[in-house]
């Protein structure tokens, strides 16, 4: 299994988008969410609200995620394409 480190800038391709998220540790990510589904997240409908979920809800079914990596000026230098498995 491999798991994110504490602070990692994250993402998981969602077919239209990709949705991004901080692993903060203890197998929680935060993230700016919304429970309507596909038309909500498009639309934003509802209140969408930052949340901590697990990293498996974060995924939602998919077994690869990315790893963001940033230089010191803030420069995104690298994605890191990772698997999954529980």
């Amino acid at each position: 299994m491999s798991m994110p480190h504490y602070g990692d800038h994250i993402s998981v391709d969602r077919g239209f988008y990709a949705h991004h998220g901080i692993y903060v540790g203890k197998g929680k990510v935060v993230h700016y969410d919304n429970d309507l589904g596909f038309l909500g997240k498009i639309t934003h409908l509802d209140e969408p609200e930052v949340r901590k979920t697990s990293f498996k809800e974060f995924l939602d079914g998919s077994d690869e995620y990315n790893v963001h990596l940033y230089d010191r000026k803030g420069n995104e230098t690298r994605i890191l394409k990772k698997r999954y498995s529980d």
